[in-house]
């Protein structure tokens, strides 16, 4: 399951600007799938090699080694949890996560706003307002059990 991100999400992840995942790729080969289109997963695995390469590189306790090393291995451990919740199914773009979300919000809409048109007829029968609150109460109930069903079954 190969995810394709754009700059703003990739820098996200690996904690950088957009601007710095753009360069990395036209100067130091970060792999790219097209236009601000970066294959998440070759993506990750080319940090993790760029930062290992940079502590192969430093030969002394410098500063900048204790830096790199850290960026390692914060990546490394980032690579190792996508690794595992890709293999339990756990990964969702957030526009995937968002188109989900705006198609439940769109059916809890629909079914609000039917509750008028659907009991006013019903609701003139009734006189006291216990009644009333009763009657709309067992119905909203039954409308959240409705919407429940429907998201258990997809």
């Amino acid at each position: 399951m190969n995810k394709t991100l754009n700059d703003i999400e990739l820098a996200n992840f690996f904690r950088v600007t957009p601007r710095h995942i753009r360069k990395m790729a036209q100067d130091y080969g970060m792999p790219k799938e097209g236009l601000n289109q970066y294959d998440f997963v070759k993506c990750c695995d080319w940090r993790i090699k760029t930062l290992e390469s940079e502590l192969n590189e430093s030969k002394h306790g410098t500063e900048t080694e204790k830096k790199a090393r850290i960026r390692f291995l914060i990546a490394k451990a980032m690579h190792e949890e996508l690794s595992i919740a890709e293999k339990q199914k756990e990964i969702m773009l957030v526009s995937e996560f968002s188109s989900l979300i705006e198609k439940a919000f769109i059916a809890v809409k629909q079914k609000l706003l039917s509750i008028p048109k659907r009991l006013s007829t019903n609701l003139q029968s009734l006189s006291t307002t216990i009644e009333i609150e009763n009657y709309l109460e067992k119905e909203i109930y039954k409308i959240l059990l409705e919407l429940k069903n429907v998201s258990n079954r997809k």
